[in-house]
């Protein structure tokens, strides 16, 4: 059942899988408590096998409402559903693998809650994960993700993620996290698409969130290359709006070119026929991320020939 809305005070929204957020919640609820304006903090563990013991101890913590779903419903699904049942109008969302690196978090947001959609960046820890397994994830981040509010603004709709987000309910409500995705990726990039169709600003500040969390790097090759085939299936029912859509994606912007030039069955025949050394060297020590820009050309490929849908 959704919350009476009050407009005074703020939500903190935490989708909970598989993983231990006792660290995040306590300095967020440690922050709010000196702050002199009403909060709640609302988590939702997604039918997580892992840490339920540790989350189900922070109910205890005043203004802090935890729940359990007996059913996994996805990435975009809780989200919304969180936003349904928080109390204010102010949200800040995060995903649960991350840390706060800085005691003025909240309050940094707080100055400017008043904003439609603010985002606040994310950073990867200084020094490399000690098993190189888990080096890829960590070197994308670095390399990719870790941009500051000067760089994201420039674009600031294509740079949308709900990993460290300030959103009003109402606005989040209106839109909604599409979930009709399955699986794992882009259903943040559709979610800034329609913000940016319907003429609601995106606001980029440097009040970043710590990733945390430490994929395999053959974990992170297969949630990239679901996410690559999400992608395409966006773009699929883009219709008259591909183009428009395709300018801030690289990946997708140079393979429509390929489309448009008849050269993507041949650039997917010749990476293809060296994917097994690019994949070797993503899962090496010395990963070029570039070989992943290759790697996408080709599932998008893949993704064409799957997902095509009849004219």
């Amino acid at each position: 059942m959704a919350a009476t809305l009050v407009n005074s005070g703020y939500s903190i929204c935490i989708p909970i899988f598989n993983q231990n957020v006792e660290q995040l919640v306590n300095e967020l609820h440690r922050q709010a408590s000196f702050i002199n304006e009403p909060f709640e903090i609302v988590l939702m563990d997604d039918c997580s096998q892992l840490h339920k013991e540790e989350n189900r101890r922070l109910q205890e913590l005043p203004f802090v409402r935890y729940t359990e779903l007996a059913q996994n419903i996805g990435r975009s699904a809780i989200r919304n559903q969180l936003a349904e049942n928080a109390k204010y109008e102010t949200l800040i969302i995060m995903d649960c693998d991350a840390l706060v690196p800085t005691s003025e978090y909240l309050q940094n947001y707080l100055k400017l809650k008043e904003k439609a959609v603010i985002i606040g960046g994310c950073l990867y820890p200084d020094t490399p994960p000690e098993n190189p397994a888990h080096l890829l994830r960590w070197v994308y981040g670095k390399t990719r993700e870790e941009r500051t509010a000067s760089v994201r603004n420039q674009k600031p709709h294509s740079s949308f993620t709900p990993f460290n987000l300030l959103i009003q309910k109402s606005i989040l409500l209106s839109v909604r996290f599409d979930e009709s995705f399955k699986g794992y990726g882009h259903e943040d990039t559709l979610f800034g698409w329609q913000l940016k169709k319907a003429g609601i600003p995106v606001l980029h500040i440097d009040n970043p969130l710590i990733h945390n969390h430490q994929d395999k790097s053959e974990i992170f090759l297969k949630k990239t290359e679901e996410a690559t085939l999400n992608l395409w299936r966006i773009y699929e029912k883009m219709g008259g709006e591909k183009e428009a859509f395709t300018e801030d994606i690289k990946s997708l912007r140079y393979f429509a070119k390929l489309q448009k030039w008849h050269f993507s069955s041949l650039v997917a025949f010749c990476i293809s026929a060296i994917k097994k050394r690019l994949i070797q060297n993503l899962l090496s020590k010395q990963p070029n991320i570039r070989f992943l820009d290759l790697l996408k050309l080709l599932w998008l490929h893949k993704a064409k020939l799957i997902f095509k849908i009849p004219n």
